[in-house]
């Protein structure tokens, strides 16, 4: 009892800090739809394994139509043997894209950090330096906000000029190193889904095979059936195969979209405050987890306004 109580415990716990804690919220969500995107091009894999075993048995049903009655038995049997020889796979596939989600969902998060890790070490400590030369994720918001925090700490000017590369941006610019470093990641996963794919896509055809078998193994037609089974078989995989590839490419620019907007629009706010606009603040509506991100850097533009006044 006492153990029980204390995991109840802990999963309490867990649950508050997911609820307080927006960025660990944006991580967990990041990485369930890394991982979930796989698990639907098996479901859907799996779904014209059925419709496949429906029409298959009933063109065989034309030939002996009286066994035609067991039919749903042998669909109801197809179903459930295939779902227990895929879940091990589907359940280890899931935990490894799940970690591999978490950390895509840091990588996003780790220019808006170290901004604001800045912000903060620099309001405690004025010798606190900027450096994010290892990062290369969102190149204009990184290349501007190190030419931003030396300038504004080594200039005291209230309106000082911008370099002329920074001007004219208006919008959300394709950051494209973020998109290739981030293609990559996709691309791997993408190789690795494709071979479980298709290892399943056998799998299910090997099930399908003996459940049509089963009853129908003095059928002649039924060796002809399984040889073109196949040949649908490694069709269908190609089709699953290109679905998640599909919902991959898709997950991309929606992650692209998380990071784009927010970045740009830290910058345009620095920008507007090195220009002279002393009351600019970054105000994000709707990207929760850089909210404590953008909190810093309102800090320490406060904390500049009041020096420079």
């Amino acid at each position: 009892m006492e153990r029980g109580y204390k995991m109840i415990s802990i999963f309490s716990k867990i649950k508050k800090v997911i609820k307080e804690e927006e960025r660990a919220r944006f991580r967990i969500a990041t990485a369930f739809k890394f991982a979930i995107i796989p698990i639907l091009s098996i479901l859907f894999l799996l779904v014209l394994g059925y419709i496949i075993l429906s029409v298959t048995l009933s063109v065989l049903n034309s030939h002996l139509a009286e066994i035609s009655f067991i039919v749903p038995d042998l669909v109801n049997s197809f179903v459930s043997q295939t779902i227990i020889n895929i879940s091990p796979w589907i359940g280890v596939m899931f935990v490894i894209l799940f970690c591999i989600g978490l950390m895509v969902g840091s990588l996003m998060l780790r220019p808006f950090k170290n901004i604001a890790t800045y912000c903060e070490e620099r309001l405690v400590d004025e010798s606190s330096t900027y450096d994010p030369s290892f990062t290369t994720d969102l190149m204009l918001l990184n290349s501007f906000s190190e030419w931003f925090f030396h300038t504004v700490e080594t200039n005291s000017s209230k309106n000082i000029a911008i370099p002329n590369k920074y001007k004219g941006i208006h919008k959300p610019v394709f950051e494209k190193n973020f998109f290739i470093y981030n293609f990559l990641i996709v691309i791997f996963v993408t190789i690795i889904s494709a071979v479980t794919i298709h290892y399943l896509s056998l799998e299910i055809y090997e099930d399908l095979v003996d459940v049509v078998k089963e009853v129908y193994s003095k059928s002649k037609e039924v060796t002809g059936f399984t040889q073109s089974l196949y040949r649908i078989f490694f069709n269908v995989s190609n089709l699953a195969i290109a679905f998640n590839i599909s919902l991959y490419l898709f997950f991309l620019f929606h992650i692209y979209s998380k990071v784009s907007t927010p970045a740009f629009g830290i910058f345009a706010t620095m920008r507007s405050f090195i220009s002279g606009k002393r009351h600019a603040r970054v105000h994000l509506i709707g990207y929760t987890y850089i909210r404590s991100y953008t909190r810093s850097i309102n800090k320490y533009l406060d904390s500049l306004t009041q020096t420079k006044d």
